[in-house]
């Protein structure tokens, strides 16, 4: 669910048991955004991009729009 989208962005940011790619955290960061609204992901949000560049940022958002996308449609 919500929960698990958000842990998964945070371990792609922090590289924990995975490699770090701050790319793939904005991708599950974006997904969730299009399905929530919470505080905690608006913040969470604000932080990845003080970190990665704008390229970045508009590659992973793109992948996560489509996501998003893809799991309203199935719910």
């Amino acid at each position: 669910g919500y929960v698990s989208m958000f842990q998964l962005a945070r371990l792609y940011e922090a590289g924990q048991g995975v490699e770090k790619d701050l790319v793939q955290a904005m991708r599950w960061l974006t997904a969730l955004s299009r399905l929530s609204s919470q505080a905690d992901l608006q913040k969470a949000s604000r932080a990845l991009l003080a970190q990665i560049t704008p390229q970045m940022s508009s590659e992973g958002r793109a992948i996560g729009k489509l996501l998003g996308d893809r799991v309203r449609l199935n719910n």
